[in-house]
């Protein structure tokens, strides 16, 4: 009598997002569909939220009707081979050089896609041990600080900006727009009913300025040891 051991480990379902998707025909308008249908809460972290969820759903759906890329590469590549074949018996037609023309754009479409798809997954460490203060390191690292870096961003009215000041600004409007605002928003406790010490107190100089003759009587009661010296430190260490 055969026994079967085995187990079943569940797997969290990672989503990953594939770069050349974004070179599919229909991507956009999936976004697009997703993100406008998904539904629409008055806390603006939370509609954000919504979205993402939303279209990360629809994104995973919307990828399962591909088939492999291995697989449409390899049925490429054997109707190119047929039609090489016909070529050496007679002259392809129009429409069968048409058609060549097709699938030859169509190869090379999902060859892109296969060469974006492993650049994604690239883990290889080309620098080692001993070459960090090398000229092949310096080069490498400046190459990747150009790739990082945003030389310049075109904002609304088709300005470029290119300063650091204004490219921040415009990125921190942009995702301010974005995001929004809470609406309904409403502080559910009270500090001075909470705490009968506070029910009195001044809690706005709490968040002024210390004036400058406070500095000064602070330091002034401080011990001389305790107090700061000349380059920062406590006067009494040496």
């Amino acid at each position: 009598m055969c026994s079967d051991v085995g187990t079943n480990i569940p797997k969290s379902k990672i989503f990953i997002f594939e770069n050349y998707w974004t070179e599919h025909p229909s991507f956009f308008d999936t976004v697009s569909t997703h993100w406008n249908n998904s539904p629409v809460y008055a806390n603006a972290a939370k509609n954000l939220t919504s979205k993402l969820k939303h279209v990360r759903t629809g994104l995973r759906k919307w990828s399962k009707n591909f088939s492999k890329l291995n697989k449409l590469i390899y049925n490429s590549n054997w109707v190119l081979l047929l039609l090489d074949g016909l070529e050496d018996q007679r002259p392809l037609s129009w429409l069968e050089t048409a058609f060549g023309g097709l699938v030859k754009s169509h190869l090379a479409s999902l060859l892109e896609s296969k060469r974006a798809y492993w650049k994604q997954r690239n883990t290889v460490n080309r620098i080692k041990y001993g070459d960090e203060c090398t000229k092949y390191f310096h080069s490498m690292a400046t190459v990747s600080y150009r790739r990082n870096l945003i030389a310049q961003i075109q904002d609304d009215y088709e300005v470029c900006l290119i300063h650091h000041e204004d490219k921040a600004n415009h990125l921190w409007c942009s995702f301010k727009n974005r995001m929004g605002l809470s609406n309904n928003v409403t502080m559910e406790f009270d500090l001075r009913s909470l705490v009968p010490v506070f029910a009195e107190a001044d809690l706005d100089s709490l968040a002024t300025p210390f004036l400058a003759s406070e500095i000064e009587s602070t330091i002034k009661l401080m011990p001389a040891d305790k107090a700061p010296g000349p380059n920062g430190f406590n006067g009494g260490l040496h």
